[in-house]
């Protein structure tokens, strides 16, 4: 074959390539323009009122950064993956698993294991002080640090003294996933963002602030793959977000156009309270919340008056093992014993002592370890947020002896060793004497604790009993099933309609 020959097949095939890519650029060019208009479109038709459209703002982040549309509630990626990725990272499968995961994150989250350290370290304290860092996490928060400055990312100094963003723009991204998923309902999602709104408000005074809380918390407690990558793109993503413009839509990002302080949240998404339809319904809910530590900490639904077990035979086995009751008879005797007398009437005068500041051999028949176990039960409650004169000033056992009292009552109820009605009139005698004794669900909470730390050597279940109780306390959970009786019912409001003695429970009919 001649010279010139191979030439021109050279130069055909050339040109074809080049013909090739032309019309793949073009291709791409039309697809990326079709994209674009059906995004438009998309944003035109399901554009949100501006007192939801700024709380899109949340969530956003993580959004941008993973490059899905931040003002609308769909998605530009296929619903398949979305379920294969939140599957993969986040065990969510429906509906059920959705609410755990968000809730654990509102509840505790990556701040509550890592934040101790994490404050350690924004100090300069060294790597042999943390408990939760090893040397790795450290330098990817070293490098985090650098990147924000190679990036232009600038924030206040107080900004990384939390890596609190990082759950609460997680919890965000979640709900909006989540919702577009269909795992979620519309008001869940909405509940969750206004949730996250109020308390980031609280916790941030910006936006830029936020991200650098996001980023570093991040950097600081999650490992794999191409880390400072994914930093560096997490970092360019706020800059965006901060001060340049959404290409897409020719507009500002919703960060400039909602500052994080002026974000105001519709009251109707505050309203984070159980379910009520009637009076009738009120007073019996109003009676919710004794039980309800002990149910919660044991992850037991509790929103109806019958707390129910997850094992075939569960609250039978319960019973039988903790309190010796495989009956009516048996569950009367106990709840009446725990009402009339119960572990209170021994060991009360000795707690009062306690409390006045009472030596421990200036007690008769306490140990050493109770005595002990009692002190550190009290710094540890302080530590989790309770105020310091609800613990101190705790003198009464009272709520030890009543919450399991509620608590075998529901469960008693649950499994047909007592009736409906019984139950109801011993919740009601329960309140009567919490009401009389203690003013605040915190008074409540405090006495049980500390009692329980008094007697019990378990530390694991005592910490578990803290946070459950600090949690219905104080977190305001966006779904209905994990929401808090102590919040909608104030202690001294619980209506007890009439004062209930022993004999007013009556006999309670036989199953």
């Amino acid at each position: 074959m001649s010279w010139w020959l191979v030439l021109a097949v050279a130069v055909v095939v050339l040109l074809a390539l080049i013909l090739l890519g032309w019309l793949q650029g073009i291709a791409e060019k039309r697809a990326d323009q079709a994209r674009i208009k059906v995004l438009r479109l998309a944003h035109e038709k399901f554009a949100q009122p501006v007192d939801r459209e700024q709380l899109l703002s949340f969530g956003a982040l993580m959004l941008l950064r993973n490059e899905q549309p931040t003002r609308i509630l769909v998605s530009a990626k296929n619903k398949d993956d979305a379920r294969d990725s939140m599957i993969e990272w986040w065990g969510i499968t429906d509906a059920q698993t959705a609410r755990e995961t968000i809730q654990s994150l509102i509840i505790e989250g990556r701040r509550a294991h890592y934040q101790k350290d994490f404050l350690q370290l924004e100090h300069g304290a060294s790597l042999s002080a943390l408990k939760s860092f090893d040397g790795t996490d450290y330098l990817r928060w070293e490098r985090a640090k650098e990147i924000c400055k190679q990036e232009g990312l600038s924030f206040s100094s107080a900004a990384t003294h939390t890596m609190a963003a990082y759950d609460y723009e997680r919890i965000a991204w979640l709900a909006r996933t989540c919702y577009q998923l269909e795992y979620l309902t519309l008001q869940e999602m909405w509940r969750c963002l206004a949730w996250v709104a109020q308390t980031a408000q609280a916790e941030f005074s910006s936006w830029s602030d936020y991200a650098a809380s996001f980023v570093m918390g991040r950097a600081a407690t999650f490992s794999g793959e191409n880390c400072d990558d994914l930093t560096a793109k997490g970092v360019r993503t706020a800059r965006e977000l901060l001060s340049q413009e959404d290409g897409l839509l020719g507009r500002p990002h919703l960060w400039q156009e909602y500052p994080l302080a002026a974000i105001t949240i519709p009251a109707e998404m505050l309203e984070f309270a159980m379910a009520e339809e009637d009076t009738h319904s009120h007073r019996r809910a109003q009676l919710l919340g004794f039980g309800a530590l002990t149910g919660r900490a044991y992850g037991e639904p509790i929103s109806d008056l019958k707390i129910p077990s997850s094992e075939p035979n569960g609250n039978e086995i319960w019973l039988a093992n903790a309190w010796d009751v495989a009956d009516t008879k048996t569950a009367v005797s106990r709840l009446e014993w725990l009402l009339d007398a119960g572990t209170r009437s021994e060991y009360e005068e000795n707690f009062r002592k306690i409390s006045r500041g009472a030596g421990v051999t200036e007690l008769e028949g306490v140990r050493s370890a109770d005595y002990v176990r009692l002190r550190h039960a009290k710094e540890q409650l302080i530590q989790a947020g309770m105020e310091d004169a609800h613990v101190s000033h705790c003198q009464s056992m009272l709520a030890y002896d009543l919450e399991r009292a509620a608590y075998l009552a529901r469960i008693a109820f649950a499994v047909g060793y007592l009736d409906e009605e019984y139950t109801l009139a011993c919740l009601r005698r329960i309140a009567s004497l919490a009401r009389s004794t203690f003013t605040a669900w915190e008074n409540y909470l405090t006495s049980f604790l500390l009692t329980q730390a008094f007697f019990n050597q378990d530390a694991e279940r005592l910490k578990k009993l803290i946070k459950t109780g600090m949690t219905l306390l104080k977190i305001r959970s966006p779904f209905t099933e994990y929401g808090s009786p102590w919040q909608t019912h104030p202690l001294q409001d619980v209506a007890v309609l009439h004062v209930v003695r022993s004999v007013d429970m009556g006999t309670p009919a036989h199953p």
